[in-house]
């Protein structure tokens, strides 16, 4: 696995619930890293925001009520918590870890070139 840096998006649970929406896709951009950040009934979901299939942005995309993005582009559909493709179209989308801690609402990005020991 490899070693995660996480980046503070909001001060907290509350600051992160009041600036997303439930059910609205939100872009977030970390340096040069597109995320589509989704807030559902069961919490909070950090994925790829580029459909691997065309390049659409999923954070313009839509939420079903299974709580699956739904690409804008071609309707392919993703779980968001492991960023598989439901019917096997496509190949899957990168998922980012969330967390929250006394010191903010954060995503964590895998550091390219880690080691993990």
């Amino acid at each position: 696995m490899s070693n995660l840096k996480w980046y503070k998006i909001f001060d907290g649970q509350k600051e992160a619930e009041k600036r997303i929406s439930i059910n609205t896709p939100q872009l977030v951009v970390i340096g040069k890293v597109r995320i589509c950040l989704v807030r559902t009934s069961r919490g909070f979901y950090a994925v790829s925001d580029q459909c691997p299939h065309r390049r659409e942005s999923l954070s313009k995309g839509a939420i079903n009520y299974l709580g699956e993005i739904i690409c804008p582009g071609h309707n392919y559909i993703f779980n968001l918590g492991s960023g598989v493709e439901a019917n096997g179209n496509c190949p899957n989308v990168a998922t980012y870890p969330v967390e929250v801690t006394d010191d903010g609402f954060k995503i964590g990005i895998p550091v390219l070139g880690s080691v993990s020991q």
